[in-house]
């Protein structure tokens, strides 16, 4: 194994703000409403390359990728090898890329149901807030996971420039809801999102049979806000008929999602045998 991984029990430093919007929606920026742009399956935004629908092709995999983390250990798990207690953090790395997972309901994520899965992405800028109020913020909404039951699980993996991608996953869409009546999060949101991102887009979508199962991420809807936008600009696109792998499927029509940029130029062109098997211990 190329990774190192560690058992932790209080927060770490490793997806900068990436947590504070994973169950999200951040609708104002400083108490102002921003009304949602509709988006069709395929319609694409000229002035706002954040809400291109050929990303899909790229951001399904990642979280597909992210996703292999928690399965790995749960199924390690489930067959003894490793034993795991309720919202046990994991943070290690691979090839200098920082990773880190909690389980916050490892009982429920060993059985077979299907699940809500929520993706953050998000395009930081060069220079953002200090890392001291990060961490802060950080360390209280992890904390937060306790109050929220429905939560089971919540990863991040990092990319290349500084980039994070984030995967929460959660039993019921109404779990988002409960999620949004945090103040630590709605502090995160509408204050603190605009100064790290450039924009941001967060998918909602399901796994059949859950993370112990071997079914992709099928994503419903995704929402996105471009902050260097003025006013902000907040758009929403439905997925009827979902999207899976690197094609959306809607109205009938297949529409092609054509990643920007390679997937292995955001993890690593040699990641090894760490993305099927993260050196859980």
């Amino acid at each position: 194994m190329h990774g190192t991984v560690h058992t932790t029990t209080g927060p770490s430093h490793l997806s900068e703000l990436s947590s504070t919007l994973t169950i999200g929606r951040p609708e104002s920026t400083d108490g102002i409403s921003v009304l949602p742009v509709i988006l069709e399956a395929d319609e694409t935004s000229v002035d706002h390359s954040c809400a291109s629908p050929s990303l899909y092709g790229c951001d399904i995999p990642l979280l597909n990728y992210l996703l292999q983390d928690l399965r790995v250990l749960m199924r390690r798990a489930a067959a003894g090898q490793v034993e795991i207690s309720p919202h046990q953090s994991y943070a290690w790395d691979v090839h200098g890329l920082k990773r880190h997972t909690i389980v916050c309901d490892p009982d429920r994520l060993k059985t077979s149901f299907d699940v809500n899965i929520v993706g953050f992405f998000g395009d930081r800028r060069a220079t953002s807030i200090g890392s001291a109020s990060v961490d802060d913020v950080e360390s209280k909404l992890h904390e937060e996971f306790r109050s929220y039951p429905g939560i089971l699980s919540y990863s991040s993996a990092e990319l290349v420039d500084d980039q994070w991608l984030d995967l929460v996953v959660h039993t019921d869409p109404d779990d988002r809801e409960a999620w949004r009546g945090s103040k630590v999060h709605a502090h995160a949101v509408e204050r603190l999102a605009p100064l790290m991102y450039h924009s941001v887009r967060i998918h909602n979508g399901y796994v059949l049979g859950g993370p112990i199962g071997s079914q992709s991420v099928i994503l419903e809807n995704t929402k996105y806000w471009d902050y260097d936008s003025d006013p902000v600009w907040h758009a929403t696109r439905d997925l009827p008929r979902g999207a899976v792998g690197s094609v959306v499927e809607a109205d009938g029509a297949l529409l092609a999602s054509a990643p920007i940029g390679r997937l292995d130029e955001l993890v690593d062109e040699d990641v090894g045998s760490d993305v099927l098997e993260p050196p859980f211990a």
